[in-house]
């Protein structure tokens, strides 16, 4: 068998552009992964950011429920009522709606006593979050 000198410089050109085509393939990949990771991150700040808004809202209610509801020794007026029923109802939390609803549905001084603790320890867990 002969050497032949085209055949192998054929065979060479060929396995140099499959080389090139996989370090190509290789660096899109590289590029694509540091594309990934960096908008995984953008994303996850935008959810802290997010979640941040939405605590600072409990926040706010809880300090306006406080300053209405349990601070003031006479009956809480219809205009303050509606006020924080259109709040609770902004917030979109299921569970602080349902508390609400407990608290305002409360039949017994006792029973709002115990509904008004239990909405006051989901709006401090809420923002603590």
């Amino acid at each position: 068998m002969a050497f032949d000198k085209e055949r192998m410089t054929r065979k060479l050109s060929e396995l140099k552009k499959v080389i090139v085509i996989i370090i190509i393939l290789l660096l899109f990949n590289f590029y694509f992964a540091w594309r990934y990771f960096e908008t995984k991150r953008a994303f996850s700040q935008i959810k802290e950011i997010t979640s941040a808004n939405i605590n600072e809202d409990v926040l706010n209610f809880t300090k306006f429920f406080i300053d209405n509801v349990i601070k003031v020794d006479r009956e809480v007026s219809l205009e303050t009522r509606l006020k924080m029923e259109n709040e609770v109802r902004n917030l979109n939390d299921e569970q602080i709606l349902k508390a609400w609803e407990n608290f305002v549905n409360s039949q017994t001084e006792d029973e709002a006593q115990k509904n008004i603790r239990e909405l006051l320890l989901i709006l401090i867990n809420k923002i603590k979050k």
